[in-house]
């Protein structure tokens, strides 16, 4: 980051090298993709996954936080996010959800609206920003309360937690205990009209 220049900045002149060798301001020549690499295409997001907003970081301004998922629970109204996003969030005064975001849009001109967030489920053996084996929890359930158009399930619909039958990971299996070592999850859409039968996630209700 110390080499970091304002976009808005006037061009650094051609002979400027800086302390690591590169020369400031030389043009890259634009590669193309390898061949058989699929063309990208644009689409408007998955309904059910959205951003976080709180203290300093406002809906509609410069920056935005974390994001997050709707998750299939028998509540309907928790978020998965990542541990260290939630610390974050638990120390905020005002936050929010905000499901398929849609930037410089106000609240109500987003699609699913805003869901207030109201308390946050994170493992108290989590630790951020370490390498220890604990790294591996870092994920934190947020559990909004509805608006006018009902509970964040109903309105987006969700993802749900099913086994799959392998898991490849280089953290020993003893580091963290759990139940559920041999029943690892993936996860997979839900319809908010027919939701699946849901196995782990119910825990978080």
């Amino acid at each position: 980051m110390d080499n970091a220049v304002p976009i808005d900045s006037p061009p650094a002149p051609a002979s400027a090298v800086s302390k690591h060798g590169i020369t400031a301001g030389a043009t890259v020549a634009h590669q193309p993709p390898p061949s058989g690499t699929p063309t990208p295409e644009h689409f408007l997001g998955h309904p059910m996954v959205g951003t976080f907003f709180f203290d300093g970081k406002p809906l509609g301004g410069p920056k935005t936080y974390c994001t997050g998922s709707v998750v299939h629970t028998a509540a309907k109204d928790i978020v998965l996010t990542a541990g260290h996003c939630g610390r974050g969030l638990e120390r905020a005064t005002h936050r929010i959800f905000v499901p398929q975001y849609r930037i410089g849009r106000s609240a109500v001109e987003q699609p699913s609206g805003v869901y207030p967030v109201s308390r946050l489920y994170i493992d108290p053996r989590y630790e951020a920003n370490t390498k220890k084996p604990t790294s591996d929890l870092d994920l934190a359930f947020a559990q909004v309360d509805p608006n006018t158009r009902g509970k964040v399930e109903d309105v987006t619909g969700a993802l749900a937690f099913t086994p799959t039958s392998s898991y490849a990971t280089r953290s020993p299996s003893s580091a963290i205990p759990t139940t559920s070592v041999s029943t690892p999850t993936t996860c997979r859409s839900a319809a908010p009209s027919a939701p699946p039968s849901c196995q782990a996630s119910d825990r978080c209700a």
